[in-house]
């Protein structure tokens, strides 16, 4: 639930690549195909959201300790 959380704070594009990719396991040609964008740029956003949830999880755990 967290995880979730987290994803809905990122822009529009990034939390539906995200989604797309992890929750509904479509592949980044897939992906880039029903965005209208190219392969590449799903990967980059992909790449930025990951890191970004990542940054905002392990922010929030050192705040619980």
């Amino acid at each position: 639930n967290e995880i979730l959380a987290l994803i809905e704070n990122l822009p529009d594009l990034q939390q539906a690549i995200l989604r797309m990719k992890h929750i509904e396991g479509m592949e980044v040609e897939e992906i880039a195909r029903l965005t209208g964008s190219n392969p590449v740029a799903v990967r980059t956003n992909l790449s930025r959201a990951r890191k970004k949830v990542r940054e905002q999880f392990m922010k929030r755990n050192k705040e619980w300790k």
